[in-house]
């Protein structure tokens, strides 16, 4: 399944208003094809050179409407699975019978403690998170860089990450196929070449990641590409790894249906309402209830370590799409559709306090990509200008100047597939 192909399975699954993109490292897929799409529309309204962006998406479709945010009640009560399962799956859980005590609720949208806005003009170091600069993989954690083996009629579709022991995934584009490829970190050299697909997300310890194919057929993969699980029946995208559960969606169902996946068991329980990023050292899962169950526009940071009981709610439109390395930071932004690719936010994950909000409007820069570095406390984001330029700039959380930390550099847009491949992208 091509990436594009993926996007429109997903965009046909809502309405225009409900559009689902799920997995914030689908990277070749979802998200980034619709930018693309986004902008050759601008080019033919406005007659203007835009961008054919290429990078890690940032941004997901929040499925919910416009509205003004209603208000919402929450508990500390486990999130309990759907009553009704579907013939598929095998529901365990319950809902609790004790007194649940109250979770606070939150404003999504409250005023963040400092605002930054990020523009090409400051120059200045060098990037302090692991990037990839055209095919050539900057490993800060390893201190080593190495550059990917491509083959001549194949271009990269994109890097989603690295490994534990350093190999990198990502997509090749080759035949008019996205093929998920693993690369030895140490030589660049091809390590496995799995079937076409997207590479979905990666668990916390970068152990493991998941891919869906061109059948819809989730998989859980090793750094050697091994396949070590595949999903009980198709159409299921996954979120997020903590331990030996998998947190996915459903995209071939008429209501907004997420799933817990065992490992183990290999059963798969319901939930009313989808799942979003996950964190496994601090076992915390961002959950979006169904509309029907009286949620508004709000969102839920869940304890998978206290069967998913509410930590707090948020309403607005915010929406979180990943994870600080640590798990105390959550980065994210307005759905794609109807929001803004020139906001970012981030937020605390321990009281819910928005600490930056990132604002490229007036400079006009896309922010088609991020990553926090939780030790020197900064967002470091892949940017885009009209003029077709990629490149990378650094935010303090305190607020203080963004700098330029990789310069940019026009992208190249006389591809064969007429697909730009990315000038920059970080890693997490």
């Amino acid at each position: 399944m091509s990436p594009s192909e993926l996007d429109l399975r997903q965009t046909l699954h809502h309405d225009a208003e409900r559009i689902d993109a799920t997995g914030d490292f689908a990277l070749a897929a979802i998200g980034l094809e619709r930018r693309r799409a986004r902008r050759r529309t601008t080019i033919a309204a406005a007659a203007a050179v835009t961008a054919l962006a290429v990078a890690t998406p940032m941004i997901w479709s929040n499925l919910r409407t416009g509205t003004t945010p209603a208000p919402a009640t929450s508990s500390t009560a486990p999130v309990s699975p759907s009553p009704s399962p579907s013939p598929s799956a095998t529901a365990t859980g319950s809902p609790t019978s004790e007194e649940p005590t109250p979770a606070p609720t939150l404003d999504a949208d409250a005023p963040p403690s400092a605002t930054s806005r990020p523009s090409f003009t400051a120059v200045a170091g060098a990037p302090d998170v692991s990037n990839v600069h055209g095919t050539t993989v900057h490993d800060l954690v390893r201190h080593r860089e190495v550059t990917l083996e491509v083959a001549a009629d194949s271009q990269l579709g994109g890097v989603n990450g690295l490994f534990a022991d350093g190999s990198v995934l990502g997509s090749v584009l080759a035949a008019g196929d996205w093929d998920v490829v693993v690369w030895d970190g140490a030589t660049g050299a091809v390590r496995a070449r799995l079937a076409a697909g997207t590479v979905l997300t990666f668990d916390s310890a970068h152990t493991r990641a998941t891919y869906i194919d061109g059948a819809e057929r989730l998989h859980v993969i090793r750094a050697d590409g091994t396949v070590v699980a595949t999903a009980p029946r198709p159409g299921l995208l996954a979120v997020g790894i903590i331990g030996d559960v998998v947190y996915v969606n459903d995209i071939r169902s008429e209501r907004q249906q997420g799933y817990t996946w065992n490992l183990r068991t290999e059963a798969l329980e319901p939930f009313d309402g989808r799942f979003g990023p996950a964190h496994a050292g601090s076992g915390l899962v961002v959950f979006l209830p169904a509309p029907d169950a009286g949620s508004g526009t709000c969102f839920r940071l869940l304890d998978a370590r206290a069967d998913l009981a509410v930590r707090w709610t948020a309403c607005g439109d915010f929406y979180p799409t990943a994870f600080s390395p640590s798990g105390e930071l959550l980065v994210g932004g307005l759905g794609i559709d109807g929001g803004s690719p020139y906001d970012l936010w981030v937020m605390r994950s321990s009281d819910g306090a928005r600490v930056l909000h990132v604002d490229a409007n007036r400079t006009g820069l896309m922010l088609t990509g991020s990553a926090v570095d939780d030790r020197d406390q900064a967002l470091t984001v892949v940017a885009q200008n009209a003029d077709l330029e990629e490149g990378l700039v650094r935010c303090p959380l305190d607020g203080s100047a963004c700098t330029v930390v990789g310069k940019p550099e026009r992208l190249d847009t006389t591809t064969a597939s007429g697909i730009s491949p990315p000038a920059w992208q970080v890693l997490r």
